[in-house]
């Protein structure tokens, strides 16, 4: 399955609506939903849902509409769940502005050198070297 590109969102204005935290079988009617609540204020350039996150954002062409839509809908229900709403502060990311290893879509967002078992491994190691490497930098501030 392949992703459809970004939209451009930087002219948009973005409402962001917390409380939200949809089962994945329930993304799509939950955005239905927000289109249907959000649109009565205004045009909307965009609907994102993040994964893993209480939260939505509602993207709107016009401000006023965007302002409206916060009056209007915070302390409302979507789907089924009480939201607050507000205006977002932080301006919209677009992918090639994260780090390499932080991306949406790059690794998951985990660390690749940890390892992903919690079980017991042998790293003794890696200790002895981080050992001999701070007792070799105390003996050199001693000499000095």
């Amino acid at each position: 399955m392949s992703r459809l590109p970004f939209p451009e969102v930087s002219h948009l204005t973005s409402v962001k609506i917390d409380g939200i935290s949809p089962a994945p079988d329930e993304v799509i009617s939950i955005k239905e939903e927000l289109r249907e609540k959000f649109g009565r204020y205004g045009e909307i350039g965009d609907v994102y849902i993040p994964r893993d996150r209480n939260f939505a954002f509602v993207r709107f062409v016009n401000k006023r509409d965007a302002e409206d839509a916060v009056d209007g809908m915070d302390g409302k229900k979507i789907g089924g769940r009480e939201v607050t709403v507000g205006l977002s502060m932080q301006a919209k990311k677009m992918p090639e502005e994260y780090p390499e290893h932080r991306r949406p879509g790059a690794g998951g967002g985990r660390d690749d050198r940890r390892s992903r078992s919690r079980g017991r491994r042998d790293d003794s190691g890696d200790r002895d070297r981080r050992r001999r490497r701070r007792d070799d930098s105390r003996g050199r501030r001693r000499r000095a």
